[in-house]
């Protein structure tokens, strides 16, 4: 399960109090059991008290590299947010992007719920998306108590003779199910492996009742040389959310 830095700072915090407790219960007991060498249960509790300090400076040393680990990987997101291309074995979080990532084709990510557009991700804007709930290490975030923490990605690149848009789930706890133009119904992915999200494609992350489809973006003019647009586009991530006051809450789910 991803936790966040701030998370692990708190259990810091905590355990480093316990271990100032403990080795100042340390101290009293040295100072009784120097007293009086026969006391046989302060030898023993003195002995308790400094193995616990042992074992707690030892989870603590391991705290501590699994917070600078997690604050590398914050690093890794926010330099991947601000730019367009990743490069391939850079760690987002959990997830390493593989080798065969590269390119971006034109497409819309359109997110409703029932008749209602809630959100519209400008796909072309980068290469690859992370969909999750953390904030600081997704690019689209989903407010849903069933969304893991880092629950999907939406990727562009060339595998198996196929080159376009790939869905992966991320071995989230609650699934992603997906549903080509052509599927009955929709299908639960199979944790870490890609599967093509083409023009038709719909996709649900967890229990949300947001809806995912893959558009054809018809918003460019088709005249215009594709670099004169790039350069006419602001630098953002391509997220747009809708109004709140268009999005009437349903009280089926949080916002998302």
């Amino acid at each position: 399960v991803m936790i966040s830095s701030s998370e692990v700072g708190e259990v810091i915090a905590s355990l480093e109090a316990q271990v100032a407790k403990s080795v100042s219960q340390r101290e009293a007991l040295s100072v009784r059991f120097h007293l009086d060498r026969r006391q046989e249960d302060v030898r023993k509790m003195l002995a308790r008290c400094e193995e616990g300090i042992r074992e707690m400076r030892g989870c603590l040393r391991e705290l501590r590299e699994e917070r600078e680990k997690l604050d590398l990987a914050k690093e890794a997101v926010d330099k991947a947010k601000a730019r367009r291309e990743t490069a391939p074995g850079t760690k987002l979080g959990k997830f390493v992007v593989p080798e065969w990532i590269g390119g971006r084709s034109r497409a819309l990510l359109v997110a409703s719920k029932g008749s209602e557009t809630v959100q519209t991700v400008d796909l072309y804007k980068r290469d690859c998306f992370v969909l999750g709930r953390q904030a600081d290490l997704c690019h689209i975030v989903l407010d849903h108590a069933s969304v893991s923490r880092q629950h999907a990605v939406v990727i562009h690149g060339a595998r198996d003779g196929a080159e376009g848009w790939f869905l992966i789930d991320l071995g989230s706890a609650h699934g992603t199910g997906l549903k080509g133009p052509h599927d009955p119904e929709f299908r639960r992915l199979r944790p870490d492996t890609p599967k093509p999200l083409v023009i038709g494609s719909h996709f649900r992350i967890g229990k949300s009742t947001r809806l995912y489809a893959l558009r054809r973006d018809d918003r460019a003019d088709a005249a215009a040389p594709a670099a004169a647009r790039d350069q006419d586009e602001p630098e953002d991530d391509g997220v747009q959310e809708e109004p709140a006051a268009k999005r009437p809450r349903t009280g089926e789910e949080a916002p998302s």
